[in-house]
């Protein structure tokens, strides 16, 4: 794809938040810009992670990476839940 082709791009994006009913306000979290930008720089070939990889192993990883910055903290995953 070309540059010119960011109206279809842009399209592409819109009715993937419009059909899974994605909050707007997604757009401006700096994940979504840092995603975009991971996923181009990656190239054509990137394949999207399934189902199952986003609610198994990449979940426990984010998890897991919450948990160091708590104990970090000096916080319990619990003292988190509960605020």
């Amino acid at each position: 794809m070309k540059k010119k082709d960011k109206a279809l791009v842009d399209a592409q994006v819109a009715e993937f938040f419009y059909t899974s009913v994605i909050p707007f306000n997604a757009i401006k979290n700096p994940a979504f810009l840092k995603m975009c930008e991971m996923i181009g720089k990656y190239g054509p070939g990137y394949k999207p992670l399934s189902y199952h990889d986003v609610r198994g192993k990449l979940l426990k990883q984010a998890m897991q990476k919450i948990m160091t910055v708590c104990k970090s903290l000096g916080m319990s995953g619990r003292e988190l839940v509960a605020q």
